[in-house]
């Protein structure tokens, strides 16, 4: 499984228009909260909120997650409706009381290649405003139309397009009756809602050379709708100055400009009081500042008792008496007095500590604050995609449910499958059991181990690898809370993000730069540098520092072992190949080269390390041999191709580096599924023998991230960015299988016996397939075809290894073809020729036929030996055992020998 599990920033790096709520308007009809439609059978969480079919239990909680960061949040006027938006442009209504989410909706168009939710990067949320009277939603995405849409139905009410020079911001006229609008140049444009038109626009730039850029979040109207405050930048003599200006509305004229006062860093959160003398603003340094809006000038300035950082944003009490602020890096909220400016208290959870949160609402200067038109309740973002609902009153938290507050980028079984431990971007770690769902608590990490650029879990999830942009990367047992190694990956000085990989084992961890090709391998037992692989043809020689390769972000980062830890896949960034190693000859030994367009996003082993599963960029999942380096079977498409232009990022809003860590594809224990996590959200399963479609799980609310078996091979978890895992039972889907009792006649066995002979891998795919199916006749067939492998005499090969060493060249020659000929089964005595200290040429020549019998390219007949013993042990009947077993008292080193006995070891677990 590759956990394309890096630059740590958010789209927040984008700016984001969301603009403050003029909540003490006056209030309105309250739309309706259409509760979703239940299934009286369904069963539930620990929570008491419905399993989706099939599902056996939720690791976590939906009460006030969302699937993906949120962007956006209000309260509507019956003081008991929360509306959220997220990244996606998913609208969701909360009860305010209970944080159980009411009903969802889109504002998102689906265009040709786009997926129903955008997790791949497509329409992504850049701005939004709730109408005073509760009734309508405008958001605006990054192809610049605003959309209002009707909260009572969720339909879209209007489409505003024709925007100039993009759209910076935008909020409602306190009537609710038509919208403002910023763009980049400047320009402001107030919309007739009702026309679906602009009546009328101001500050059109008529100097090229002046441009003015808006800022998301920087629009504010007055209450009695005569004044508008913008906040944006302007490039006067090459500099860019954060500036505020407010307008007279009825004139488009300019009152007032305020530019960056000394030693701050911009403008956030502009808003009126609710009796229109007095408009705030935040600073950069944390401070908020009171203007009058007539005169322009400065009346007194809130200063924090404690500045934490991150981005501020502002609300004002209905009875406009205080003054409330929330940065974007803290789980409170403070309380200021209006008329003296001094802070009377925090209210909300307390801080957990400088610099150990993520900057959760980073998302430009996006509106993630919110308060109750009555004044008694406060919502704000606890994670980046957990919502906070706080009592102002008690200042206390409204249903605090616990568990992970971002995307799950892994899940891990324990050995006996009764738990699960799950890793979230968030930076922690939790167990759970399997059967119930219940949280058994974090991992006891160090504090603020956040994973910036690439993290990964073994196996056994005992064991957890974090990656830092310095080159490094840090290991820590999960269980006992404490650092074991950290290690230097390459030249540390070319930063970049990573790529991890534990061995099956834990034993060894794979460490892969963004910026080079090479794979380092560290022992787990002392942290010590075990060697380096190479792709083939490459060379030891990194590039200077700073100095990158050539590379498709995407696809450069697919690192994953084989289950029997024997090799390691990695894609080669110097052009569209996955390269499979040898750990132990510590070379490649096959590529798998792919068209100039095409990539590996993830990879997951079969059980028996014999094939390959891909998710290409494109959407499509197929199976590819390792013995051959060709696809033999190409299954759905699932989520459908990549959004054009994007690199299949699954949650686009999330860091790089943790992307590459996603795993979508995983074999069902026996090898005989295979699951893939879709982009429409859906788990789908399939056949691999057959190719047959096992049919969808789905259910979660967010992007999928991740997935894996049970150990028993009886259920299935599936992570997401709605903070969740869900179990499932797979038992139902495995009575969909293809029933084994076909028949067919002798002439089609020996044709399908036939079609496993050769390179052409589809087609002995197929044959695979359809012998498969029929155990009975097969079983006895391959009996027949099949025999145990013949030692070849030691002395002979002896003789051949003397004549290595002949003076006479055609000697020489014929001994090397002869022994290269027998392949494995003249490597124990070529090994032991090696411990005889031969000649410098003998010994070169040693070295180089037992290399090449681990990598060369294998003969018909034996591709065909080594289909045969794979399909035996996918039938794993008695009959089958025991035809396994007479190949595997066959020569000790032969390939049909050691494929066979590997074979009967998986069959005995």
């Amino acid at each position: 499984m590759t956990r394309r599990n890096g630059k740590f920033t958010f789209l927040g790096a984008l700016t984001l228009g969301l603009v403050p709520l003029c909540l003490s308007l006056q209030a309105a009809e309250v739309p309706p909260t259409q509760e979703t439609k239940k299934d009286p059978a369904a069963h539930k969480d620990l929570h008491q909120d419905p399993l989706p079919k099939d599902a056996l239990a939720r690791l976590g909680t939906l009460r006030w997650r969302q699937g993906s960061p949120v962007a956006f949040l209000a309260i509507l006027p019956d003081n008991k409706t929360l509306l959220s938006v997220g990244q996606d442009q998913l609208v969701r209504l909360w009860d305010a009381s209970t944080g159980r989410q009411l009903r969802q909706f889109s504002s998102v168009i689906n265009r040709p290649g786009q997926t129903t939710f955008i997790d791949s990067g497509g329409v992504n949320l850049q701005g939004a405003s709730l109408s005073p009277d509760g009734k309508l939603l405008a958001l605006v995405g990054n192809d610049m139309r605003i959309r209002v849409l009707e909260i009572a139905t969720g339909k879209e009410f209007k489409q505003l397009t024709g925007t100039m020079n993009g759209v910076t911001g935008l909020v409602f006229t306190p009537d609710s009756k038509s919208l403002a609008s910023t763009s980049y140049d400047g320009s402001i444009h107030l919309w007739d809602l009702a026309q679906g038109k602009v009546a009328r626009s101001w500050n059109t730039p008529t100097d090229q050379n002046r441009i003015f850029y808006g800022g998301m979040n920087g629009m504010s109207f007055s209450h009695d709708a005569k004044r508008l405050v913008t906040i944006g930048t302007e490039l006067d003599n090459q500099q860019a100055i954060p500036t505020l200006k407010i307008w007279d509305v009825a004139g488009g004229k300019l009152l007032h400009k305020i530019r960056n006062p000394q030693g701050a860093y911009g403008f956030y959160s502009p808003t009126f009081s609710p009796d229109n003398k007095l408009v705030a603003w935040a600073t950069g340094d944390g401070n908020i500042h009171l203007h009058d809006p007539t005169s322009g000038k400065e009346v007194r300035v809130c200063q924090p008792t404690q500045r934490r950082g991150g981005m501020t944003q502002i609300l004002f009490s209905p009875d406009g008496k205080k003054l409330l602020s929330r940065t974007t890096v803290d789980t409170y909220f403070r309380e200021f007095s209006v008329a003296s400016g001094k802070e009377l208290r925090q209210i909300g959870p307390a801080p957990q500590g400088v610099n150990q949160r993520i900057y959760y609402g980073y998302y430009g200067n996006s509106m993630t604050v919110a308060m109750s038109p009555d004044g008694k309740l406060l919502a704000g973002v606890a994670g980046p995609n957990v919502i906070q609902m706080i009592d102002v009153a008690t200042g206390k938290e409204i249903v605090g449910v616990p568990g992970h507050d971002s995307a799950i980028l892994a899940v891990r079984y324990s050995a006996d499958g009764k738990t699960v431990t799950t890793q979230s971007i968030d930076g922690s770690i939790h167990r759970w059991e399997r059967a119930t769902g219940k949280d058994l608590g974090k991992a006891p990490l160090p504090g603020g181990i956040l994973p910036y650029y690439s993290t990964v879990l073994s196996d056994d999830g005992s064991l957890l690898a974090s990656a830092s942009y310095d080159g490094t990367a840090t290991i820590y047992d999960t269980v006992k809370g404490k650092q074991l190694h950290r290690v230097t990956v390459g030249n540390n000085q070319r930063g970049g993000s990573m790529r991890l990989a534990f061995s099956p084992d834990g034993k060894i961890l794979a460490a892969r730069p963004q910026m080079d090709s090479t794979i380092h391998l560290f022992s787990m037992t002392d942290g010590k540098e075990m060697r380096k692989l190479l792709p083939q043809g490459e060379v030891l020689q990194p590039p200077p520092p700073g100095v990158g390769i050539s590379f498709n972000p995407a696809q450069s980062m697919v690192l994953d072992f084989s289950p029997d830890g024997k090799h390691l896949v990695a894609s080669n960034p110097a052009d569209n190949s996955l390269r499979v190693f040898e750990i132990n000859l510590g070379r490649e030994i096959r590529q798998i080269p792919f068209s100039r367009n095409q990539y590996a996003t993830s990879t997951a082993f079969s059980p028996d390390s014999r094939t390959l599963a891909l998710e290409m960029n494109d959407g499509s999942t197929s199976v590819w041999e390792v013995a051959t380096g060709k696809q033999r079977r190409l299954f759905g498409s699932g989520g459908g191709p990549a959004t054009p232009g994007n690199t299949y990022a699954r949650i686009s809003y999330y860091p790089y580096g943790q992307q590459n860590g996603i795993t979508t594809l995983v074999f069902s224990p026996d090898g005989q599924m295979l699951a893939r996590a879709g982009l429409d959200r859906k788990t789908h399963l399939w056949e691999v023998a057959t190719g047959k479609d096992l049919g969808l799980f789905e259910g979660h609310d967010g992007a999928l991230t991740t997935l894996a078996f049970a150990p028993d091979g009886k259920a299935l978890i599936t992570g997401s960015a709605d903070t969740t895992a869900l179990v499932w039972d797979v038992k139902a889907r495995e009575q969909k299988r293809t029933p084994r009792t076909g028949a067919l006649k002798d002439t089609e066995l020996e044709a399908h016996w036939n079609e496993l002979n050769g390179s052409d891998a589809i087609k002995a795919g197929a044959a695979l397939g359809a012998l498969y199916i029929s155990p009975k006749q097969v079983v006895p067939f391959l009996q027949t075809r099949l025999k145990p492998a013949e030692e070849a005499p030691t002395n002979v090969i002896e003789k051949l290894i003397v004549d290595l060493d002949n003076n006479r060249y055609l000697v020489r020659k014929k001994a090397l073809d002869e022994l290269e000929r027998m392949g494995d089964l003249a490597s124990p005595v070529l090994r032991e020729a090696l411990k005889q200290h031969p000649s410098m040429e003998v010994r070169k020549r040693l070295v180089e036929l037992l290399d090449n019998a681990a990598t060369r390219s294998f003969s018909g007949e034996q591709l065909r030996a080594l289909r045969a013993i794979e399909l035996l042990e996918q039938l794993g009947t008695p009959e089958a055992k025991a035809v396994l077993q007479t190949l595997a008292k066959g020569a000790p080193s032969a390939l049909v020998t050691t494929e066979a006995q590997a074979a009967l070891s998986r069959l005995g677990k």
